[in-house]
């Protein structure tokens, strides 16, 4: 059965059983870029847990949840800047993770602008990194951990991923080299991200599987990888300058027993 872990701290994962299989890294929970600074999570980043709270209400369409609200901001600053809350509906096998900004954002962008006109002339540029980050799921490295980092992270070592990659599915049939991307979901591996990125599932040797997209503002989002971390990210896309106050963009996660199934029910 699928289910979410949730901790005032500002962690989170994603289980089926007993078994947990998306984890927030330790140091990377969430992040924001605002005013030109990357503003990160943990020990030693700048941004900062203000309050958190347990929350529960009927979603219009998916139906009863109960979840967790994190609050943040930094030391220098007195508003909030950035809200997150991740959502678990139980009963139907989904969790929704939801980014807002009280009081907007400025300067966000990552910067990282891609331009190909010759292979990508309908695109023209790409943006790389993020405006925003949450949620992040940190690879596991199975060589090498720590026995806290044991506790946070017991993906299983047998797990894979599966993205659609480009602007067609049959991409993988010209020369643009793009197209749908398998790989394990292990230390070393590579996801592509950006504006071209889409859904990304999870699944083990059985089928079981986890599938992750934007669920509101689509056009805003993006995935994207950070290979130092080693952690794939969803949030504002990289090229977002501006946040207005009250924004909100959202992500859906959904499992079922099969791949198949698994985009079905996404569907």
């Amino acid at each position: 059965q699928f289910s979410t872990q949730a901790e005032c701290d500002g962690q989170y994962r994603l289980k089926v059983g007993e078994q947990v299989w998306l984890s927030s890294s330790l140091h990377l929970s969430t992040a924001l870029r605002s005013n030109g600074d990357i503003l990160t999570s943990g020990p030693s980043g700048l941004l900062k847990i203000f309050a958190c709270r347990r929350t529960e209400g009927i979603d219009p369409i998916l139906g009863k949840y109960n979840g967790t609200k994190w609050y943040w901001k930094t030391k220098r600053s007195r508003v909030v800047q950035i809200v997150t809350e991740v959502r678990s509906f139980a009963k139907k096998g989904i969790a929704t993770f939801h980014q807002s900004f009280p009081s907007g954002v400025r300067n966000c962008s990552s910067g990282e602008r891609e331009c190909d006109h010759k292979t990508m002339p309908w695109i023209g540029c790409d943006w790389k990194g993020s405006a925003s980050s949450f949620p992040t799921f940190s690879i596991p490295n199975i060589y090498n951990r720590s026995n806290r980092e044991e506790q946070h992270q017991l993906s299983p070592a047998d797990l894979s991923w599966l993205q659609f990659y480009g602007e067609h599915l049959n991409d993988a049939h010209n020369d643009t080299h793009r197209g749908p991307r398998i790989g394990r979901w292990r230390s070393g591996t590579s996801v592509p991200d950006g504006l071209l990125s889409g859904p990304m599932a999870w699944f083990d040797q059985i089928g079981s599987s986890i599938v992750v997209s934007p669920l509101t503002n689509f056009m805003d989002s993006t995935l994207s990888f950070n290979k130092e971390d080693e952690s794939v990210s969803f949030g504002l896309m990289g090229g977002v300058e501006n946040v207005e106050p009250n924004y909100t963009i959202s992500f859906i996660a959904v499992h079922d027993r099969g791949i198949n199934w698994a985009f079905y029910k996404w569907g």
